[in-house]
């Protein structure tokens, strides 16, 4: 008669081989399209609101930011253009709260949000697959 093992069961390495290959793509092509999203969604949300709310409070008129800064920390300038043409830029800083100035700064900095995503889909991954293999237990 054949004996069931006593312990855990066997797993399949999550990380290693192909299969580490192709969860190491996914993560990271996902985070590309999650990054984009949050910058859509900061800017969308916060930047031209605020930006638009500014310019018609003082009779300009909004057409565009710009990231200006060291790369780890983008700063958002609103630029507006004045009734007589001439061009004035404004921080985001002085138009929002402290705290949505600095989510919106991070989530502008693809070079922090890209990898903040893969590492952010690959915990979700590990997670789900834990999940999975006690539910199939």
């Amino acid at each position: 008669m054949t004996q069931l093992p006593i312990g855990p069961p066997a797993e399949l390495p999550l990380w290693k081989g192909r299969r580490g290959v192709i969860n190491t793509v996914m993560c990271g092509v996902l985070s590309l399209p999650c990054a984009f999203a949050l910058w859509f969604l900061a800017e969308r949300s916060v930047i031209v609101p605020a930006c638009t709310a500014y310019a018609s409070a003082h009779g300009m008129t909004y057409t565009d930011f710009k990231l200006t800064g060291v790369k780890q920390a983008s700063t958002v300038v609103c630029m507006f253009a004045q009734a007589n043409g001439a061009s004035e830029d404004v921080h985001l800083s002085e138009l929002v709260p402290f705290f949505t100035d600095f989510w919106v700064g991070f989530a502008m900095s693809l070079q922090i949000t890209v990898p903040a995503f893969a590492i952010l889909l690959a915990l979700v991954r590990v997670g789900w697959y834990r999940r999975t293999t006690r539910a199939a237990a």
